[in-house]
This record gives C-alpha cells, structure tokens and sequence, in this order.
C-alpha cells in the first residue's frame, strides 16, 4: 500500500506543484500536511483520490484472482470430521 500511495502522491504533486511537508498513512485513511501554491486543492485532491482507488482496486482484483487460483490448484485442507459432514450431507440430499 505504501508504494502505490507514494507513486500516487508523487503524480499528484507533479501535477499541482503541490510541496508535501509531511504525510501518515494509516490503515485505512491518511493524513497530509502540505503547501498548495494555485488554489488547486480540491481538484488534487479529487484526482488523488480517484488514482488511489484505481490503483488499490487493480491490486485487490490481481490479489482474489490468484487466491481463486490457487485454491483451484490446491483446494484447502478441511477437517476430517468437516469433510465427513460434507459427505454426508451430499449422501443425504
């Protein structure tokens, strides 16, 4: 996440000449301190934002097909007395 939010940032401040004094990244939010020479704040921060999401979304899609793929390849371990009732059940109906 740090990456892709410092790729981002730094297209953002090339774009709006943005000087960035300090930034936190949390978990789920962040929080910027910077100088906005034209008032540009609102259309930064719009684009910002939208990149952010873009970005973090593609990752996240990339992320769930290889895990779909991987449990494909390698279906997890269940339980032996999970997979009994899973048998079971399909016996039954």
């Amino acid at each position: 996440m740090t990456g892709v939010f410092l790729k981002t940032m730094g297209e953002a401040c090339e774009r709006t000449d943005w000087k960035v004094h300090t930034w936190v990244l949390m978990g789920n939010h962040y929080h910027l301190l910077l100088k906005t020479p034209e008032p540009n704040l609102v259309t930064g921060m719009q684009w910002l934002q939208k990149w952010l999401a873009a970005e973090l979304h593609l990752r996240s899609a990339a992320n769930a097909s290889q895990q779909i793929r991987r449990h494909r390849l390698h279906p997890p371990k269940l339980p032996t007395a999970m997979h009994r009732w899973i048998i079971q059940s399909r016996n039954v109906a």
